[in-house]
This record gives structure tokens, sequence and C-alpha cells, in this order.
């Protein structure tokens, strides 16, 4: 009994001392998806040995060398620094998160180059970064470091070789991490959770909400709560996702889902087959490929590949259930109040509308008004005795007559070319019966005008 206990005793110490030398003998080793070779690469940067995935053997054989030295790299523990790799045009691009460093990865005859394309000289701001490319330019948003997380969205610019920040022209999350984040091509914009620290979770502060950021408008736009009683009853929670095909997919003990956000749609896979692809996968995306890597049974680690699909048959293997991924009672009630301010806009700006029309049907009092409607149905005018009848100064003296005649017509051009310029409304013609009497008529060209004004 004691000797298969001292046997057992041996065989957990050599077991954690090989998985000990898996893990961190290779703080000294770059290792990345290559877009280029679709497997992984390492590089060993005391060796400059470079490998390639042998996913068929579950190692790594030699492949080529690395030409350059660079001891920007080799002062990191690359234990701590995930490696991304993008396509920028007809360059592959690699940039270690959580530095500003990144390079142009050449290679010709098994040699292999890294040309540094930044001048930066900081590192240690931005782990669980998200990065992405955008219209062949690399940005990069939220992350860790200096003892808090950030939101910050910022961008490579390759002329001045160094990280700029791009500005946002409202509030958005709080913080932001790669762990629940995706670029939408389509909408080009940026899904993401707020990130929940554990200080936060600590306080009891454990709201998440799905918040979309707009390139075009440059604006944050909160979308709701996340909807989490959809996924506890599959003991499911949301701290960590992939980003592919503008889809969140979640990957779990108890199954995998993939969210639409655009949609506000959940598919789940048949759970009565177990996992789709395995609790603890890294996944990755390229064009229109779906690349799975798998953990080794001994040392979870280390990660080959197990698989790869389209993200067609994929999702050809989910299903939609009923609830949203958005709390809808919580998009209604947004949408409710969205409704009631644009009603309440639309009565404003109608009112506006209304005494705008009231203004300009106001220009003229009553008696002005009448007098330009019998001007309308009466293309000849109203003669001197006609015009006096109107406005009751038939009895009084010629002087007073002729002033008060003069004193109205004049207030009514004066006030038609205050508000509208332009020529007499109303004009003084002859009369073609005889010379010596006036009659008062409306200028032609304002006719139509009038109309609109008195109706």
């Amino acid at each position: 009994m004691r000797k298969t206990v001292h046997l057992k005793s041996i065989f957990v110490f050599l077991l954690m001392a090989f998985l000990h030398s898996q893990t961190f003998a290779n703080s000294h080793e770059l290792k990345w998806f290559s877009l280029e070779f679709k497997k992984m690469i390492k590089i060993d940067l005391q060796t400059k040995e470079v490998f390639i995935e042998n996913p068929t053997f579950k190692r790594f054989d030699t492949f080529g060398k690395l030409a350059t030295t660079h001891p920007e790299i080799t002062s990191l523990d690359c234990n701590y620094f995930n490696i991304n790799e993008f396509k920028l045009g007809d360059k592959n691009i690699i940039s270690i998160i959580g530095t500003s460093l990144v390079y142009q990865f050449v290679h010709q005859n098994n040699i292999f180059t890294l040309i540094r394309l930044d001048k930066s000289t900081f590192k240690g701001y931005n782990f669980f970064a998200y990065q992405f490319v955008r219209k062949d330019t690399l940005y990069s948003i939220g992350g860790y470091g200096f003892w808090h997380y950030s939101k910050e969205l910022t961008y490579f610019d390759e002329k001045n070789k160094g990280w700029e920040i791009y500005k946002y022209n409202n509030d958005g999350p709080a913080e932001v991490t790669y762990d629940v984040c995706g670029y939408d091509v389509k909408s080009d914009g940026i899904w993401t959770l707020n990130f929940i620290s554990p200080e936060q979770l600590k306080e009891g502060k454990n709201e998440q909400k799905l918040y979309f950021y707009s390139f075009k408008d440059k604006l944050w736009e909160e979308k709701g709560r996340i909807n989490h009683a959809a996924f506890n009853k599959y003991n499911v929670s949301l701290d960590k996702s992939s980003w592919a095909n503008d889809h969140f997919i979640f990957n779990q003990k108890e199954g995998s889902f993939i969210v639409d956000p655009t949609n506000n749609k959940i598919y789940v896979n048949d759970l009565s087959k177990g996992r789709f692809w395995g609790n603890g996968n890294d996944i990755y995306e390229y064009q229109d490929s779906i690349y799975f890597y798998k953990p080794l049974e001994l040392n979870p680690y280390e990660k080959y590949l197990s698989n790869k699909m389209s993200f067609k048959e994929i999702f050809s293997h989910f299903k939609p259930i009923e609830e949203s991924f958005v709390d809808t009672s919580f998009v209604i009630s947004k949408t409710n109040w969205l409704l009631v301010l644009i009603l309440l806009i639309g009565i404003y700006f109608s009112k506006k509308i209304y005494y705008f029309f009231q203004k300009q049907s106001s220009l003229f009092n009553t008696n002005e008004l009448n007098f330009l409607k019998l001007l309308l149905k009466n293309e000849c005018g109203l003669n001197t005795d006609e015009l006096n009848q109107f406005l009751d100064i038939a009895k009084k003296n010629i002087d007073i007559q002729k002033n008060q005649r003069n004193q109205f017509i004049k207030q009514i051009n004066s006030k038609f070319q205050i508000k509208y310029g332009g020529e007499n409304l109303v004009e003084r013609k002859s009369s073609e019966a005889d010379k010596r009497f006036v009659n008062y008529v409306l200028n032609q060209k304002y006719q139509t005008h009038l109309k609109s004004i008195i109706h």
C-alpha cells in the first residue's frame, strides 16, 4: 500500500513538473495562429528557430529560421502577452497585446523576418484589449493596464508609426475588454458588453448591458439589459465569448450558443448531443472558415487544431430559442420613451409651423384681408367710389377721403414689401372707360402668392 502511494506521489510530481515545464518554459517563445499558413506558428527567440504546428501528431515541427534580432521582445515574458495576426492589404501584421509593438511578418525560403512598424516605447497598458481591422487600419479598444480597465479606442497610424486615439462623440460603457467584444463589418460598428470587474462584483454591481458603437456617427448606443434568464436555465455565464461572422459565440460546459446582436436573437445547439466543439477551445476566424483548437488532456495550455468548418455549416447545427438576448421589456420601455419624445418634438414643430402660417395670414388685418379678397374676385379692381364705400368714408370731404385711401393702400403695400420685398401689391391704374378716374387692382405678379397667404 505504501509502495503504491509512493509511486502515485512520484507520478503526480513528474506530471506537475512536466506541465510546469510545458507551461512556463516558453517565456521566450512567440506563438500565434498564422492567417497565411492557417496553423499555429512558434518562434524561439533564443535559438531563432521557427516551428509550425503538425495537427496530425499534435506537435510542432521545425519550419525555418528567424533572420532578425529583437531585444524589445526578448525582454518580455511571452507567457503574458497574446499575439494577433491581421491582413492589412498584402501585408501580414502581428500585434503583441499588452504592448504597442507591431510587426510585418515576412518569409521567403523558410527564412522569416519580423519588420518592426512602430516606434513606440511603452507597454503594459492594453492587456485584454480587443483588436480588429477596419478599412485596412488596425484598431484596439479597451483592455487593462496600470491598475484600471479602459474603454479607449486607438488605431495604428503607419505613417507616424504609432498609436493614435480615436475620439468618441459621447460616453459609452465604462470599460471594454476582448471577453465579449466584436467588430461588425456589415454595420461598421463595435458590439460589446460592459465589463464587470471583480471589484464591481464584490459591490454587487453585476448588471450587464449591450452597447453598439457606430463609426458613422461616432456615437455609443445602449441597446439594453442582457436577458440573463435565457441563459440561467442552461447554467451558462456570459463572461467570455468568441466573435465570428458578426456573431458572438459562447462556448460553455452545458452547450454552445450563438448570439446575433443585430437582430437580438439567441441560437443554441442540440444539447442532447453534448457540447458542440468542447469547453475550453480557442476559436479563430479567417475568411469564411472557423478553426477550433482543443487543449491536450495532459496539458491544457497546449492546444492543437481539432476541426475546421465554415460558419454556415456551424450555424446549421443551431436553432433559435424564443428568448431574446436583450431584455425586451427594457427595449420596449426605451422605445416608448423614444415615441413620447418623437411625439413631443412633433407637437412642438407642428405648433411652430401653425404659428408661422398664422403669422403669415395675420400679416394683414381683417379689413385689409377682406379688401384683398375683393380684388382677387374682381380682376378690374375697385374704383374710387367703391373703395370709399368699403372704407366707410363716402360721406367725408374729398381731402379726408383721399388721405385715408392713400394711407390704406400704402399700409398694405408696406407690409407686403417688408415681408416679401418686390413691387407694390396693390396698384393704381387709370380706368379704361375714363382716364380721369383710378381703379385699385392687384399686381398680377403676386396673385398666386396672395392666394396662398390668404388661404
